[in-house]
């Protein structure tokens, strides 16, 4: 299969690739000096900041996994969801809820740097009771950022964080459906949950899955190039 790249020079309709709103279903990069109140709901009696381009995500008395500090104000159905995170103590959880739909219903991973932490690390919660957990826990570092790729479509997640990769699950039909919200949680532990940004794409059947782009020398920018997919490498040929 090959792929045709098109290449728009002063077109005015064509969007602003650097707008995340643009170019995402959803997506924060949290730049601002708030939160953006139009995107996220503050809930639970907790509390969200904006620091450095961060959000800063404080633990909180009742946090944690199905109850998070902001909540996304839409709703959303098969997607790929992409941030990156940390945590700025040493026995902590960050928590990301995804096809929350309410606290007694909803898959959760946790991001922790606490040593021994007793919690199995994601989470599938089905009217109020843990239906399935699964354990891939990983100490992580502190204050050291790492990218998640989560990947939910049908009844089945993936989830890609840092060099960790693991394999589809499946889960429970009754969670398996429309309209999820994503909540972000600082959890009830200390320190605060850091989110550098997270971004929603559509996920599609036909997603190309780049594996390795070999870096091209200079001259490769000034020659005409065509880009093929095939068995999931991105090749070039050149004039």
């Amino acid at each position: 299969m090959s792929n045709i790249i098109k290449i728009y020079i002063d077109d005015s309709a064509i969007k602003d690739l650097s707008n995340i709103d643009e170019t995402m279903i959803f997506g924060d990069d949290f730049s601002g000096d708030g939160l953006d109140t139009n995107k996220w709901n503050i809930v639970n009696g907790a509390s969200a900041t904006i620091a450095n381009g961060n959000l800063v995500l404080p633990n909180f008395s009742n946090g944690g996994a199905g109850v998070p500090n902001i909540i996304s104000s839409k709703s959303f159905d098969d997607y790929i969801l992409e941030a990156e995170v940390a945590e700025d103590h040493s026995d902590a959880l960050g928590d990301i809820d995804f096809w929350l739909i309410d606290s007694a219903n909803y898959i959760n991973i946790q991001h922790e740097t606490r040593i021994g932490g007793l919690d199995d690390d994601i989470w599938e919660v089905i009217n109020g009771s843990n239906s399935t957990i699964y354990d891939y826990r990983v100490q992580w570092g502190v204050g050291t950022f790492i990218k998640y790729k989560i990947s939910l479509h049908d009844n089945y997640f993936s989830v890609i964080r840092g060099n960790q990769i693991i394999p589809d699950l499946i889960i429970n039909t009754s969670l398996s459906t429309i309209n999820r919200k994503i909540g972000l949680s600082g959890d009830l532990l200390t320190g605060n949950f850091i989110v550098k940004y997270i971004f929603l794409h559509k996920y599609l059947f036909t997603e190309p899955k780049i594996l390795y782009i070999k870096p091209y020398p200079k001259q490769f920018y000034n020659r005409i190039t065509i880009f093929n997919q095939s068995n999931n490498i991105l090749s070039y040929k050149s004039n």
